[in-house]
């Protein structure tokens, strides 16, 4: 069953998340909003991929193939108020990856029947959702604020 490797991949992209969120926390504190955001939503992600560490265990098969990890997923800090753009692009980017990934574990879970399973990505999946609804919000906020500035 490949379901283990979607379970771990998507761990992986959670962990990654999380590490973006915390660096922008970092380099963005000038941004009070942001800053804090992004520290929850760090918090989230880490949640999310300790809480999947169960799941990997009861669908391991000894012919699992791993998928690659999420090495497209990084977040390159910018600076400027056209940085703070760009990381935010690059922020929800990453989060519509582990939106995927919830969505491909949910339609699993639904097909095995594992409502455990089940609500564990309903309920990440929620809380992902409302981390792309912020960013969104802040990459329109953003893009009129640093876009129509002249160089």
């Amino acid at each position: 069953m490949q379901l283990n490797s979607y379970i771990l991949y998507t761990q992986r992209c959670e962990q990654t998340l999380a590490r973006a969120f915390q660096k922008a926390a970092t380099h963005h504190m000038d941004e009070p909003d942001v800053s804090g955001l992004c520290k929850v939503f760090a918090s989230w992600s880490l949640d999310h991929s300790e809480n999947l560490k169960t799941f990997p265990e009861r669908y391991a098969t000894s012919d699992d193939n791993e998928l690659i990890g999420p090495g497209r997923l990084k977040l390159i800090i910018h600076t400027g108020r056209l940085g703070l753009l760009q990381d935010l692009h690059e922020l929800w980017l990453m989060t519509n990856e582990v939106n995927l990934c919830w969505t491909i574990l949910l339609q699993a879970a639904k097909a095995l029947r594992d409502t455990e399973l089940e609500l564990a990505c309903l309920q990440y999946n929620s809380q992902t959702q409302q981390q792309l609804t912020w960013l969104t919000s802040k990459i329109k906020q953003s893009a009129s604020q640093a876009l129509p500035v002249p160089i």
